[in-house]
């Protein structure tokens, strides 16, 4: 929240928003505020990213919890509808305000998606160039053992 609000201060204005986790979610809190509680044009705004393919890495709160810290009961509605009805799952309410979700990997995504399923969870990289990150001697090895290797970072993330 307190980022969409400093873009603001500073004269930026952002077209879309790139939730990274779901620590970062509740910028999409700030932007249905912002829309009229309009979610469609709040996920034009928004893309989320999860890196955690792990159920335990997803944070979720207990609504006590939240509605101590936001105090706003049309807030703690929007939490509800869009974060899960029984605890705030920072990552569901993300997801839910994105129109573009994606994990880190193949692999990662398909994970993902048994996490959470029902939400089309793609696939990208990190982008890493393969060739430039391995040392002379590792490249001579994959060369001879693994042939593609340095083809595209995908060949290492399956």
């Amino acid at each position: 929240m307190g980022g969409v609000r400093m873009f603001d201060a500073l004269g930026f204005k952002i077209r879309k928003y790139h939730m990274n986790e779901g620590h970062s979610s509740l910028l999409a809190l700030e932007l249905m505020r912002r829309n009229g509680i309009d979610s469609t044009k709040v996920k034009d705004m928004c893309i989320f990213t999860t890196h955690t393919p792990v159920e335990a890495g997803h944070d979720k709160f207990d609504y006590a919890l939240v509605e101590d810290l936001i105090q706003d009961t049309s807030d703690i509605d929007t939490l509800r509808k869009f974060g899960g009805a029984d605890r705030f799952d920072t990552s569901l309410f993300a997801m839910n305000l994105s129109n573009y979700i994606n994990g880190v990997t193949k692999r990662h995504s398909r994970i993902s998606s048994a996490i959470y399923p029902g939400y089309k969870i793609q696939a990208i990289t990190n982008g890493v160039h393969s060739y430039t990150w391995t040392t002379p001697y590792f490249r001579t090895l994959y060369d001879r053992y693994i042939p593609g290797w340095a083809n595209g970072p995908s060949f290492w993330y399956e």
